[in-house]
C-alpha cells in the first residue's frame, strides 16, 4: 500500500479538479459514516476508505519531480500512519460485524 502512494503528488492544489472534488466528498460521506451508529455503518467505511484509496491511486497524477530527503522521510510516515489506519479499520470492521472474515489471517 505504501508503495501505490509513494510516487503521487502530494500537493492537492496539482490534482485535476475533478479528483479534488471526488475525493473531497467521499471524505465527507467518511466521516458522516463514521458517526453512524447504525451496526452496518462501519461496512460503509470500509467501503467508503476502499473507494478512496482506488481514486487516489488511480486519479492522482505521479510526481514529475525528486523529493528532498526531509520530504521523503515525512511522507513515509504518513505512510506508515495511513497503513496503520486502513490495518485499524480493517481490524474493528471484522470485531464489530463478525460475520466479515478478513482476507487474510
Amino acid at each position: 500500500m505504501t508503495q501505490a502512494f509513494s510516487h503521487l503528488t502530494q500537493i492537492s492544489t496539482l490534482w485535476p479538479k475533478a479528483t479534488q472534488e471526488r475525493l473531497v466528498t467521499l471524505l465527507y460521506r467518511l466521516a458522516k459514516e463514521a458517526q453512524n451508529p447504525a451496526p452496518e455503518a462501519m461496512l460503509a467505511v470500509k467501503s467508503l476508505i476502499y473507494q478512496l484509496v482506488v481514486t487516489m491511486i488511480r486519479e492522482i497524477p505521479a510526481k514529475d519531480h525528486q523529493q528532498t530527503p526531509l520530504a521523503a522521510i515525512r511522507s513515509h510516515q504518513i505512510l506508515e500512519t495511513l497503513n496503520q489506519v486502513f490495518g485499524f479499520v480493517e481490524k474493528t470492521t471484522h470485531t464489530r460485524l463478525p460475520w466479515l472474515k478478513p482476507r487474510h489471517q
